[in-house]
């Protein structure tokens, strides 16, 4: 009975982990609020984990170019999912945004995500 309830399961977990879901996942969700566009990266661990992130704003305008950078450690149980920070850009009638988080354990980069604006 457990040879043939492992062999049901076998393929869907073997489906499961080729899907990524045993892997952290990192995302930045962004909100146009007026004249300025709320960006907030998150992460989440698919294990018990000590994780570095980097986020990198840039931004193209009219005359000018501008980025920011920042960068920071967090410890996560498996399954936690942590909001890192609320960047609020401020946005120009011309002005593109391009936003990225990169999630890195061990010195080893695990998820990432990029998003543009608009």
């Amino acid at each position: 009975m457990r040879a043939i309830a492992l062999g049901l399961m076998l393929p869907l977990l073997t489906s499961l982990a080729a899907s990524g879901h045993n892997s952290h996942r990192a995302w930045i969700e962004t909100t146009r609020e007026g004249e300025q566009l709320l960006a907030v990266p998150t992460i989440e661990a698919a294990h018990d984990a000590a994780l570095r992130y980097e986020l990198v704003s840039s931004k193209v305008g009219d005359a000018n170019l501008a980025s920011t950078r920042q960068a920071g450690s967090v410890v996560l149980k498996g399954g936690q999912t942590r909001s890192l920070t609320r960047l609020r850009l401020s946005i120009g009638r011309h002005d593109q945004y391009s936003l990225t988080l990169r999630l890195y354990e061990d010195g080893k980069l695990v998820a990432e995500d990029l998003v543009t604006y608009p």
